[in-house]
């Protein structure tokens, strides 16, 4: 047996038809040009980690979560939805499916409440992109910080966490709410 065995076929639109799919779906998209370059540096950087774990080398790191940002109507849930099954082409997600949550799905009105609510979310999205739209709302109220804070604790970007996190939102509000 060989590490490529183990490992599985190269993450290459020629080698996984559901990611040839996907990727063509997202290039057929009019514009989203910043979009589309930023996922075929995904790819590519996917491909470079592929050949450094046959090599027995160490991985670069490849961060799956992300902001979207654009003003409503501009495709950020249904480009989401293609990222997921681009993410399970390239062996990154385990489902790729996309579950939409608003911060008030993550936020409880008693202490500490909070914290249980937004880890049980992150377990239940295990294998799928947890996508939470208007997430500048989370920088409005006394416990958004503390959703905040519980899903960087738990999502580290680390191989193998089977876990993409999407902030969605409007330039201005979350932008200003990811400065603070």
């Amino acid at each position: 047996m060989r590490v490529v065995d183990v490992v599985g076929p190269p993450p290459d639109v020629e080698t996984v038809p559901d990611l040839k799919v996907a990727l063509a779906e997202l290039d057929q998209q009019i514009g989203l040009e910043e979009v589309k370059k930023q996922v075929h540096c995904l790819i590519e950087l996917a491909r470079v980690n592929y050949q450094r774990e046959v090599r027995c080398e160490p991985l670069h790191m490849l961060p799956l979560n992300r902001l979207f940002l654009g003003n409503p109507g501009t495709g950020k849930t249904s480009i989401a939805k293609v990222y997921g099954r681009i993410l399970k082409g390239l062996g990154y997600l385990s489902d790729g499916s996309v579950e939409v949550r608003t911060p008030s799905d993550l936020i409880a009105s008693a202490v500490g409440g909070t914290e249980e609510k937004t880890a049980a979310l992150l377990e239940i999205c295990k294998g799928k992109v947890l996508v939470i739209d208007e997430a500048y709302a989370l920088h409005e109220g006394m416990y958004g910080a503390r959703a905040i804070d519980t899903i960087v604790s738990k999502v580290h970007n680390a191989p193998g966490e089977d876990i993409a996190v999407l902030l969605l939102g409007y330039e201005a509000p979350l932008s200003a709410a990811v400065r603070r």
